[in-house]
């Protein structure tokens, strides 16, 4: 019998190590490539619990970790944001908001 409520999310922040990032495209095998909004585009993996639950397309608004082992460019997906979470963060934060209006991050 299906559930008559919804469920309510938190807000995930990005902290220390992590950024914001946008898919570009997918590489395969769980691997999508996204550019990030320090300026740079790193490889993300992303786990299988990924794949079944939270479905990735090119476009999404995601929080990646950032290895710091190597400085090869690769991160892991932590969490997907809704469009409409994605909107109020771009609103709220400083570093987002602090890029120029004329960079456009997925390239269509």
């Amino acid at each position: 019998m299906p559930k008559k409520y919804k469920k309510i999310r938190v807000r995930v922040f990005k902290e220390l190590g992590q950024e914001y990032a946008e898919v570009l495209e997918f590489v395969g095998d769980g691997i999508c490539k996204a550019a990030c909004m320090d300026g740079g585009t790193r490889l993300c993996s992303f786990r299988s619990r990924m794949h079944k639950r939270d479905w990735l397309h090119a476009g999404d608004f995601i929080l990646v970790g950032k290895r710091d082992l190597r400085k090869n460019g690769k991160a892991d997906v932590l969490f997907k944001y809704t469009a409409d979470e994605a909107r109020l963060l771009k609103e709220e934060d400083a570093d987002y908001s602090s890029q120029s209006e004329d960079d456009d991050i997925g390239g269509t």
